[in-house]
């Protein structure tokens, strides 16, 4: 009876570090660039449309460089220096970015402010906006991928191996 329940736990073991969230950013800039690129000459652009592409991601990398050095030591000491399943880092990780985004949002309306009138404010909102999907679809996936559920077993088998 001890054995069934023993084998019944599981546990959540993680090789995940603040870095893999930082690789997750970069790789997301070189999406926006690839993906606002190719719609822009989908909307009839010109030649000129990655180099526009290129200039919104530094403008991104400017802005939000403050916040992914805040967040990624927020994931290194508060997130993962715990013990927690997938689930919680999941959900901490999308809390943190999400409030995250909303600040870098906040922050250039106080300083833009005469910029961010009008059209202005919605066609940054929306540039965020994917940026905001694409960067958590990257930290979803490095997640999952770094992260898999040990059953208790396993573990103590690991254990006898490494003694």
């Amino acid at each position: 009876m001890i054995l069934l329940i023993f084998n019944l736990m599981v546990i959540e073991k993680y090789s995940l570090r603040w870095y893999h969230f930082l690789a997750a950013w970069f790789a997301c800039l070189a999406t926006g660039i690839v993906l606002q690129t190719m719609f822009m000459i989908l909307v009839g652009g010109s030649g000129e449309s990655f180099f526009f592409s290129l200039l919104t991601a530094v403008i991104a990398l400017v802005i939000s460089s403050p916040f992914i050095v805040l967040f990624c030591l927020i994931v290194h000491y508060f997130i993962l220096k715990k013990e927690r399943t997938r689930k919680q880092i999941h959900a901490l990780v999308f809390m943190w970015h999400f409030i995250g985004s909303i600040l870098v949002f906040i922050g250039l309306i106080i300083f833009a402010n005469r910029e961010m009138r009008g059209e202005g404010a919605g066609f940054v909102l929306l540039i965020m906006l994917g940026y905001f999907t694409v960067d958590s679809i990257y930290f979803v996936l490095f997640i999952n991928k770094h992260t898999k559920s040990l059953q208790a077993s396993e573990i103590f088998n690991e254990d006898l191996l490494d003694s």
